[in-house]
Order: C-alpha cells, then structure tokens, then sequence
C-alpha cells in the first residue's frame, strides 16, 4: 500500500498563512511524517517508518530509530526488453514500485503545498505557474534556504526551550502545560537534526 492523494488527511497538517519560520518548517514535517510513516514502502531499509523516508536527507534519516542504511527510490524502469517470463516479472514488480515512488511523491508534495502558501514556491514555478519536477525533499530544502538564516536556529532554542522550562500556575489548566512539552519536545529534536544536517550548509 502506497500514500495517494485521495487518502491524504489535511485535517492533521498545520495551515501557515505567514512566512515560513523554522518552527512551521519542522512542525510541517513532522506532521506529514506522521501520515507517511503509516504507509507500507516494501524497502526493508525503512523499517516501522513505511515512507517518511521522502521528507528526510540522509543524515536526518539515518538517526530514526532502528534505520541502519539509507532508502534508495526506486527509478523509472522503461519499457520492457526482457525475453524471459523472470524477466518480465522483475520488470512488472519495478514498474509497480515506481508507481507507487510517484503517487507517494505526488501526495506529500500535496501536503507540503497546503502547509504553506503558494507563493513561497514562485521560484520555483515553471511558465505555466505548476512547480513541477522536484522531490519532498527539495521543497522541503527550498523553503529552510530561502526563509531560515542559520541565526534563527539559534533564537528558536532559546524560545523552545523557555517553553519547556515555564514556571507552573495553579489557576492553568494542566494540559496547556502538556500541550507545551508536546509541541516544544519533538521541535528541538527536529532542530537537532536540522543542526547535525542541513542549516550549516548556510554558513
């Protein structure tokens, strides 16, 4: 089974109507992770992570839990020259795989493109207006390059962690406290592996 867009749920994905930050950039990821984590990838290499493999570089990639070696897509196959029955079936079974590589691109450049507005790709856009030809990663890529300066990495640190160490009110409700940790946690595990990874590349 592989991720199509009829079975996308937007209604877990974060709408950011403003300019893409670092927080909106990592929470947007985290949340289409979750949705592609559930879909099988028949690739043993992506282990419980079915096919959050397309949002993540090597390097983020290669710390999820259990992962040892990174995911090679799949390539588009071609037209079949083979002259043996075996032959045909390797060919049927890689055309089945690259499908299934496009309808999953497809579908998480979707979520990606409802998470943020349309004119934060316009580089990107070919003559026609469609930003067309490029991977989860590459729009993923496209938006730390152009939005996050390797400064604000620091800066949301310092909010997140202020977030995780806010002094307890009696007269709050708990889970505004709990809502805090859930959200500020994974975002300074997601910047970690932005720092290990990607946001030098600035610098």
């Amino acid at each position: 089974m592989t991720i199509k867009g009829e079975e996308i749920d937007l209604t877990g994905i974060t709408r950011n109507d403003g300019t893409p930050t670092l927080t909106s950039i990592t929470k947007a990821k985290r949340e289409i992770g979750r949705q592609l984590q559930n879909k099988v990838y028949a690739d043993p290499d992506s282990k419980e992570h079915g096919q959050s493999y397309l949002i993540y570089d090597d390097v983020e990639w290669l710390k999820k839990k259990a992962v040892t070696d990174v995911v090679k897509p799949p390539t588009n196959p071609g037209t079949y020259s083979g002259t043996s029955h075996n032959a045909l079936e390797v060919h049927k079974a890689a055309v089945l795989a690259w499908k299934r590589y496009r309808e999953a691109q497809s579908a998480t450049k979707t979520m990606i493109m409802y998470a943020f507005k349309p004119h934060h790709f316009l580089e990107l856009e070919d003559d026609n207006g469609d930003v067309i030809g490029f991977t989860a990663i590459e729009l993923f890529n496209h938006l730390m390059d152009t939005y996050v300066q390797p400064e604000d990495v620091a800066d949301q640190i310092t909010a997140l962690h202020k977030d995780l160490e806010q002094k307890y009110d009696p007269t709050e409700d708990p889970q505004v406290y709990y809502k805090a940790v859930q959200d500020a946690w994974p975002a300074l595990i997601s910047l970690n592996e932005i720092i290990d990874g990607e946001t030098y590349r600035h610098s």
